[in-house]
């Protein structure tokens, strides 16, 4: 929820809309914009900790 709106959570908080209403994300290009399924892959990602390797641009 946070990370669909964070002014919504927290209004002073600095963080910015990536998402739309919608849960669409500005980056269209990645997960077809699924603003779900970015954040899902983002938590996937933090969760790995000291295990984490660094992502792979394409």
């Amino acid at each position: 929820r946070w990370m669909l709106d964070p002014l919504r959570v927290d209004p002073q908080s600095r963080m910015p809309d990536y998402f739309d209403e919608d849960a669409r994300s500005v980056l269209v290009d990645v997960l077809e914009g699924d603003a779900k399924k970015q954040i899902e892959a983002i938590r996937q990602y933090l969760r790995q900790g000291n295990k984490m390797k660094l992502p792979i641009m394409q």
